[in-house]
């Protein structure tokens, strides 16, 4: 990156105060009745049957060395990971159980210790 004419670095310390300063805006809330416009779409659903690709999804990843856990809440949420484990809400539909399936292990492959230990 070029600013004012010089080579600027990035080192660590600038990547972590980056990353808190964007985390902090997720905490933002406002009132649907303060947009313009139109009204977004309602999200989706995951809907047919993945089959068979779900059992070779989730022995895939146990392969890499990352845990499946089943619960009954998880707080709202329909997965969750961190640590090296995914867990997955009790009774979901199977589209839904593979998408979350899928959605879950991205987060843990987008993170820096999974990608350098080879797991993802």
């Amino acid at each position: 990156m070029r600013t004012n004419g010089r080579q600027a670095k990035l080192d660590s310390s600038m990547h972590v105060r980056r990353c808190c300063r964007l985390s902090r805006l997720r905490n933002l809330e406002f009132d649907v009745e303060q947009t313009d416009g139109e009204p977004l779409p309602e999200p989706g659903e995951a809907s047919g049957d993945p089959g068979a690709k779900t059992a070779a999804l989730k022995a895939a990843i146990l392969e890499r060395g990352i845990t499946l856990e089943s619960v009954d809440d998880l707080d709202g949420a329909l997965g969750t990971s961190s640590g090296g484990c995914i867990r997955l809400l009790n009774g979901l539909s199977p589209a839904t159980e593979v998408t979350t399936l899928v959605h879950e292990y991205a987060h843990l492959c987008s993170a820096v210790v999974y990608v350098r230990s080879g797991r993802c």
